[in-house]
């Protein structure tokens, strides 16, 4: 078994709190294993801030 866990405050100030387990059963962790962590753990640090809804649209046409 394998675990990560921990929080992050995002930049628009969000907190999210996180688990992820693998659990192997009879085999050994592997390399595999502990990089789908850290395939994890960028995926919910790079999150781009949500935008309002406002933002998506629609916008006035360009002549007016």
């Amino acid at each position: 078994v394998s675990a990560l866990s921990g929080w992050l405050t995002g930049a628009d100030e969000t907190e999210l709190d996180f688990e992820f387990i693998v659990n192997s059963g009879d085999r050994t962790v592997t390399v595999a294993d502990l990089a789908l962590q850290q395939q994890l753990l960028n995926a919910l640090t790079n999150q781009p801030v949500p935008q309002p809804l406002a933002a998506a649209g629609p916008l006035p046409h360009p002549d007016g």
